[in-house]
């Protein structure tokens, strides 16, 4: 799978700045110039039939602001005024019509104050741009309040090309205060926009005292749906204020966002268009198509699966307290993403589950878990001081590192296995092996245990064996292929009873230690080469005192049988020396074969027995289990005078007598 880091959020696409500007700009300019209450103008007295127009001329400078025309007006006793017809044009200080307001059937009662209408409204920008429709409407002088009751409908035309569809703000009614700079759209509110749809209860807007648009507001119900990529955004309130330290989208009321294959909620969202920060805060849960392989490479051969036959399943979720992304300054890929409190990531596909107070993704790849981090997979599990796993199959644990892997397809290597000649089969259910080093580094296929390693292997509770070294590398491609300790080897078997009721027990030092596996994961080959020494401790049912086997030598390399898992060829080299309780053998180099069960030493050998010694052979043999010993070529004995008669024909199985001197 191509890693693919998650795409910006939809939040940072809530052009909610660009859907009422103009909208805001059209009625404050009506409501603060065509209806200013400190405006006056001498209206006609009685009945007028034809065409009138009065204009409204700003008193400081006695400049045009606006002029109001009519068909009809009559005028009622009581202090009611109708107009069959009106229309009003507000202008700029240069002369251009801002807004061209259109009504039918006006009343304004002079004593309340109040302008009500039940007919059709209209305005229009100067330049066509704009256009509002309504039906039924009422305007209360004294408060500043206009009302728009019935169908509410505004398009706004963009500047670029007129060909391309308006954006659409529709709600059943409309109401503005004129004090407060505000205009709200009431009941089904409706934001049609090429780019994207939103449905609320409740569209708020504000204007500021310098004229910008710093609060927006849709209120109950959010639906966000953007046209760019198919992604919903669902909330119970979607705000965007400004102020001198910044400029915020904020959704709250457990906002949600989904585009199909990804998703987000928490209890708000924030953005921060300055920062180009996006933040879910509380409870925060992020679901995006899997991306990070590092840690599914280790245990595919698990379940039989590849990692690279799995890269593009399951989804990577994200739970935490509190989330952080880092925008682009465009459309693109997040540069940089925090999680904080209570963090865990799981890959629900594989099992894989990841727990951390903080976690950081980086532009490189790099997924980083810190406080106390830890994962799990199934049996698996893992924690340090830093977990670290990146996109392209690579993972790294610094710190009081800690793997726990279960032993199926590593018993031929780790302490307790394999069984010797009558040891019973080793049982895998519920067995382990635990790894603690200062850290673990997997990449290329290879998993590296670093400074002071100590590896434990248990089933349930007990304890099989352990195995202590500087470093540590397992060879891994979607299986255990080998395993290599280098530095102060220390391997030690745990007291083990055969079928034949012997207590056997093992240990083995050495400078380095190979074990390489076959494809069926028995072991194949076991290599160790630098200052070898080997103990072996057998306690035998009949008899009262434990034997004592101890094997030295420069180097050893051992072949194992395919089907048992056994022993069965052996060489070491190199200053060989062989014990087993009071029987000696020395010699530059000892063979060992499971057919004949035979050790045999050559490179001037010498077998040293309670009864005397053999040596000058080309070859001694001596078989560990009966303590017999044999030559091959002249050899010579020494034997204690007082056991030759009881002992020495006993222990002497010399294939050529004729040889005897």
């Amino acid at each position: 799978m191509n890693p693919t880091a998650p795409e910006r959020p939809p939040p940072s696409r809530l052009r909610l700045r660009r859907i009422l500007p103009a909208l805001l700009v059209v009625w404050i300019t009506l409501l603060g110039v065509v209806l200013r209450p400190g405006l006056r103008a001498q209206l006609p007295g009685g009945r007028v039939g034809g065409p009138w127009s009065i204009e409204f001329r700003d008193p400081a400078d006695n400049h045009l602001m606006s002029v109001l025309k009519g068909n009809r007006g009559n005028f009622i006793p009581g202090g009611e005024v109708q107009m069959a017809t009106a229309e009003v044009q507000s202008f700029d200080r240069a002369g251009r019509t801002n807004l061209i307001v259109f009504a039918t059937n006006c009343a304004y009662n002079l004593n309340t104050k109040v302008v009500r209408s039940a007919d059709a409204l209209r305005v229009q920008s100067g330049d066509g741009r704009l256009i509002l429709l309504g039906r039924g409407f009422s305007w209360w002088q004294t408060n500043s309040l206009i009302l728009i009751s019935n169908d509410v409908r505004t398009t706004v035309q963009r500047v670029s090309t007129a060909t391309n569809p308006p954006l659409v703000v529709e709600s059943r009614r409309l109401e503005a205060r004129l004090d407060s700079n505000v205009v709200e759209f009431l009941d089904a509110v409706k934001v049609r926009d090429p780019e994207m749809d939103l449905d609320c209860g409740r569209l708020v807007v504000r204007r500021g005292p310098e004229g910008d648009l710093d609060d927006i507001r849709a209120l109950g119900g959010v639906h966000i749906l953007n046209h760019r990529d198919g992604s919903t955004l669902e909330a119970e309130e979607a705000w965007y204020r400004t102020d001198a330290g910044g400029e915020w989208v904020e959704l709250s009321g457990q906002p949600r966002w989904n585009d199909g294959s990804r998703s987000a909620e928490a209890r708000w969202f924030l953005l921060d268009r300055a920062a180009n920060r996006f933040q879910a805060v509380g409870d925060a849960r992020i679901l995006l198509p899997r991306s990070f392989r590092g840690l599914a490479a280790l245990g595919a051969a698990g379940d039989g699966t590849s990692a690279a036959a799995t890269a593009e399943q399951g989804m990577v979720e994200l739970l935490a307290g509190l989330v952080t992304l880092q925008l682009p300054p465009t459309n693109g890929p997040v540069r940089e993403v925090t999680a904080r409190t209570n963090v865990v990531i799981r890959l629900p596909a594989e099992g894989i589950e990841g727990h951390a107070e903080e976690a950081e993704y980086r532009p490189d790849g790099v997924v980083r878990l810190r406080g106390t981090p830890s994962w799990t997979w199934g049996d698996r599990s893992g924690s340090g001081d830093l977990i670290e796993f990146s996109t392209n199959e690579t993972f790294r644990i610094e710190g009081h590192a800690f793997l726990r892997l279960p032993v199926e397809g590593l018993e031929s290597v780790l302490p307790g296995g394999p069984p010797g000649a009558g040891d019973a089969p080793l049982t895998l259910t519920n067995t382990f092996v635990e790894v603690r080093s200062e850290f673990v580094d997997y990449r290329d296929q290879w998993i590296r245990f670093g400074d002071s390693v100590q590896a434990r292997c248990a089933r349930g509770v007990e304890l099989l064996g352990t195995l202590s070294s500087r470093e540590l590398l397992v060879a891994y491609r979607n299986r255990v292929e080998g395993v290599t300790a280098r530095g102060d080897v220390q391997v030690e078997q745990s007291p083990t009873t055969g079928t034949d009721g012997r207590v056997i027990a093992r240990t083995l030092a050495a400078e380095e230690l190979t074990a390489t596996l076959a494809p069926d994961g028995r072991l194949r080959e076991l290599t160790a080469p630098g200052s070898v020494a080997g103990t072996q401790t057998t306690q035998r049912p009949d008899r009262s005192r434990p034997e004592e086997g101890r094997l030295l030598c420069e180097d050893l390399h051992a072949w194992l049988a395919p089907d048992t898992n056994r022993v069965d060829r052996l060489e070491a080299t190199g200053g060989v020396r062989a014990t087993l309780d009071t029987r000696m053998a020395w010699g530059d180099r000892a063979d060992y074969a499971a057919g004949d069960g035979l050790l045999r030493l050559s490179g001037s050998p010498l077998v040293l027995l309670p009864e005397g010694r053999v040596l000058g052979a080309d070859e001694l043999t001596l078989h560990p289990e009966t303590g017999r010993v044999g030559g091959r070529g002249r050899f010579r004995t020494y034997w204690r005078p007082d056991s030759f008669d009881t002992n020495a024909l006993r222990v002497l199985n010399a294939p050529h007598p004729g040889d005897h001197p």
